[in-house]
């Protein structure tokens, strides 16, 4: 039986990943179209303007696949302030592997935000769903989210050449895998 998706999952002094809901949809928004130039550069997703609409889809899918799969996508919260995303996804039960993405809002970038929510979802995947395997995949050239799979002790298992199309070039992608 799979584990109810948690409520909150505390990642240290006044920060939390919950779940998103419905509810959190303008926030996110905002938080997006504030952020956009610097997530286009890595998110192919975040080229073009995101719209609340879109935003919403993406919440209301996001928690089907977290009753189907296990799969959790969560807001990083600061002091009851929405400051990125991190998420656990790709769930596969049947190989007991998933992916881990992440993104944070530009205020709170280098200071180690994105990496303890990584790995506080890592320590739920292992913990709570019993999985095997994690993978966080990125474009090569994307040094900051190279650096939390590595300060996680994720190992780079591979490049996969022109695997991402960002900004209409093709990038490398790189693949770090940790296991239980």
């Amino acid at each position: 039986m799979r584990p109810k998706a948690p409520r909150v999952l505390e990642i240290g002094e006044g920060e939390q990943l919950r779940p998103l809901a419905p509810r959190h949809a303008r926030r996110l928004h905002r938080l997006i179209a504030a952020n956009r130039a610097s997530l286009a550069e890595w998110l192919p997703w975040a080229a073009g303007e995101v719209t609340l609409t879109e935003v919403r889809r993406y919440i209301a899918l996001q928690r089907r696949l977290a009753t189907a799969t296990g799969a959790v996508t969560a807001g990083i919260w600061v002091d009851g302030r929405l400051a990125g995303v991190a998420a656990l996804h790709h769930v596969d039960p049947v190989h007991a592997h998933a992916a881990i993405g992440y993104w944070v809002d530009a205020a709170h970038r280098g200071a180690g935000l994105a990496g303890r929510s990584a790995g506080r979802l890592a320590r739920y995947a292992f913990s709570e769903l019993g999985l095997h395997r994690l993978e966080i995949r990125c474009a090569a050239g994307n040094e900051a989210s190279r650096a939390v799979a590595e300060h996680l002790g994720f190992a780079l298992e591979g490049r996969l050449r022109d695997a991402r199309l960002i900004g209409g070039r093709y990038h490398d992608e790189v693949v770090y895998g940790l296991l239980a």
